[in-house]
């Protein structure tokens, strides 16, 4: 299985490539790439469409990239309810469906970060990094019952596995699971081997593999710093309402 999705993830960078620059570029700014078992998922970030997913056979998945290409001005025209319409609409080849038992809260917050991540130097400042966070993959995960990661991003030494939560938790040791699952020497190769092949932006090598749960702030002071502790030695973020304006 696990062999499966790195072959997926060879063939959607090989239809990636394939793109020019300036079609990359489009894309990019409103979707990314997942392979999975039983397929390649192309995933909205779009305000009015996060986190849902087209998904393609490989075979088909060249296809799918020229539909979003060709009709890019329908999903990004000024009215967003006809732009939903056209991409959801089950009638075309090519449709976004929704998760099911997905929280729209968690979605909200999960595209918005991946969008922001990799541009806001607030979140690299906020985990005291000199380097900037590059986003990788959303809903990274080997087979059916393995830990899946929520988002995946690194700053060209680590990696960062990031869990969100919609609320705040106490359950850090969920996070700390996550992060002994894939420092597993067997899981930790295949993880490797899978970013190196991974479309859009591939990771060819990593350090240390570094867990940060987000969750919405806590105005107790002594309540974050016992969450900090508890996760250490990985992290703890905790993020406010805010609007990214544009011009």
């Amino acid at each position: 299985m696990k062999r499966t999705i790195i072959n997926n993830a060879r063939t959607a960078s090989e239809a990636w490539a394939k793109l020019s620059k300036a079609h990359q570029d489009k894309l990019k700014k409103y979707f990314h790439l997942r392979p999975t078992q039983s397929g390649i998922t192309i995933v909205s970030t779009m305000s009015f469409l996060p986190m849902r997913g087209l998904t393609a056979k490989p075979v088909q998945i060249d296809e799918a990239l020229n539909f979003l290409i060709k009709n890019f001005n329908k999903y990004t025209q000024v009215d967003q309810d006809k732009a939903k319409d056209f991409l959801v609409n089950e009638e075309c080849q090519f449709y976004f469906k929704s998760r099911s038992g997905a929280s729209v809260l968690e979605e909200n917050i999960q595209a918005l970060m991946i969008n922001t991540m990799s541009e806001d130097k607030n979140l690299s400042r906020a985990l005291d990094l000199t380097n900037n966070i590059q986003f990788i993959a959303s809903e990274l995960r080997f087979e059916m019952k393995a830990q899946r990661i929520d988002i995946v991003g690194y700053d060209s030494d680590d990696l960062y596995i990031f869990e969100l939560k919609k609320a705040r938790t106490s359950k850090i040791s969920q996070l700390q699971s996550y992060i002994a699952y894939y420092n597993d020497p067997i899981i930790r190769e295949f993880l490797s081997e899978l970013l190196e092949n991974y479309p859009i932006y591939p990771v060819k090598a990593f350090n240390n593999i570094i867990g940060c749960m987000v969750m919405g702030y806590c105005e107790n002071a002594n309540a974050r710093k016992k969450l900090i502790d508890q996760a250490k030695p990985h992290k703890v973020l905790f993020y406010e309402p805010s609007i990214k304006y544009a011009k």
